[in-house]
């Protein structure tokens, strides 16, 4: 029985029915355009990375801003409370 051919939902290009690969919709892809959405997939998850290890290092950077002041308060009430305590 012969195999038939299949067309790339991406390009539209006739694919050996063995060399038949799935995109994240399980639509059947060619290797070209299966590597070019794996790519960009790849892509995405970076950027968001590199976003959120921006948005720790403002949280980071507000922390290391207010975490003075705060250590200060605590040393002023600290030291009201040994005075009054005696």
């Amino acid at each position: 029985m012969p195999e038939l051919l299949k067309a790339c939902a991406g390009c539209g290009c006739a694919m050996n029915p063995t060399k038949v690969l799935y995109d994240a919709d399980a639509r059947p892809v060619c290797p070209t355009c299966f590597d070019r959405a794996d790519l960009l997939a790849t892509d995405r998850r970076a950027a968001d990375n590199i976003r959120k290890a921006g948005y720790a290092c403002l949280a980071g950077g507000a922390v290391a801003l207010v975490a003075p002041i705060g250590y200060l308060g605590f040393q002023i009430v600290c030291a009201v409370l040994v005075v009054t305590s005696g």
